[in-house]
């Protein structure tokens, strides 16, 4: 017998138990507060939003929890409020209880888009038999990467194989690779900082203009990404040193283009992983793309970051990405999803269009 209930602040502690328990790793409580209750929306929305909700026993221990993270999204100049699931893990003996939490997550009547943008194969599973569907866009389960360092990413690739003195073994086969990649890469992106190209350390008002003018492009669904939106996701990060926010401008000096990118490291296998989780630019920015891969690659080289990776992105983006990009994986599972609310028939109809769709690692709660 559980109770369900929504999760208050008092809950932080054992949340970050049950987290820890399944190796989905711990925030401390400042962050904890901010993912789920200072998204700048939340200060504007005029409700008050649920931080998620929790299995709780009769003995007050909690064995299920899904964190509830409020984002913002705009279509033809319409807001959309966004809900993105987050951290959703239920105790081995009361897995039977997991569809409640997902269930009354999908109950929320003041969200108009139910998302999960860091789904694991059971928890998409689990989404689409209650209704969410994959984007019309190909390979959200596939990653585009470039090679840093070869023996180290070696090393961590047969550690996740949990193949013996994959340390030892990494440093042979990873100059193997070494010499495979020298052919690969022609081409392709090398590490190379660019006078064009400018590193900031905050969001200013020029962002504010700059998500004025992409938001008023037609039919494009897009996460909200505006200065305050932006600070939210990476102040923290730019601030110790996890994340690289590239900027270029246009021949008037007006900022046209920016990227991006944010640790995302695999402890576990000892990967040191610099990730792309946002670009946008006003225009096809193609030459930006590579000019900011380029200048991140000579910055991961700087810090001994092993891999430079990307997830995501709609058609178009995603093949630029592909020509500057020489190596690709698969990843364990499709991971983002999403549902109109049952009361918005014209949205929901409205996102079978591929061309609305340019998801990425931003989107949702996967700079988090």
């Amino acid at each position: 017998m559980v109770n369900l209930r929504e999760a208050t602040p008092a809950d932080y502690h054992q949340i970050q138990v049950l987290d820890a328990r399944y190796h989905l790793g711990t925030l401390t409580e400042i962050e904890w507060q901010h993912l789920y209750a200072r998204s700048p929306f939340a200060e504007r929305c005029g409700f008050a939003w649920p931080l998620g909700w929790v299995l709780e026993t009769p003995e007050n221990i909690i064995v299920g929890h899904i964190g509830n993270v409020l984002v913002e999204y705009s279509l033809n100049g319409q807001c959309l409020v966004g809900a993105s699931a987050n951290r959703w893990v239920v105790d081995a003996d009361f897995r039977k209880h997991s569809t409640e939490l997902a269930k009354r997550f999908f109950a929320q009547p003041q969200v108009d888009l139910f998302l999960n943008t860091t789904a694991t194969w059971p928890s998409g599973r689990a989404f689409g038999r209650l209704g969410a569907l994959r984007p019309p866009v190909e390979a959200y389960d596939r990653a585009k990467f470039w090679i840093l360092d070869h023996p180290a990413f070696v090393s961590s690739l047969l550690a996740k194989k949990n193949v013996p003195l994959a340390q030892a073994m990494g440093y042979p086969a990873g100059a193997l690779l070494s010499l495979a990649s020298l052919i690969r890469s022609f081409g392709k992106c090398k590490p190379n900082r660019s006078a064009l190209v400018w590193e900031l350390s905050a969001f200013d008002e020029r962002f504010d203009n700059f998500w004025r003018i992409l938001r008023a492009q037609p039919n494009r669904l897009l996460c909200v990404r505006d200065r305050a939106a932006l600070a939210w996701r990476f102040e923290n990060p730019l601030r110790n040193g996890n994340a690289c926010v590239l900027a270029g401008n246009d021949d008037s000096g007006q900022l046209a283009s920016y990227a991006v990118f944010l640790r995302q490291d695999s402890p576990d296998i000892n990967l040191r992983r610099m990730r792309l989780v946002d670009f946008q630019s006003v225009g096809d920015g193609a030459t930006f793309l590579r000019r900011a891969i380029e200048h991140s690659l000579a910055r991961c080289h700087d810090d001994r970051v092993h891999v430079l990776e990307v997830i995501g992105f709609g058609v178009a983006r995603k093949r630029q990405i592909e020509n500057l990009a020489p190596y690709r994986r698969q990843l364990p599972s499709w991971m983002f999803w999403y549902k109109a609310a049952d009361r918005l028939p014209e949205l929901a109809q409205s996102l079978e269009n591929p061309k609305l769709w340019d998801p990425c690692t931003y989107d949702g709660d996967g700079c988090f």
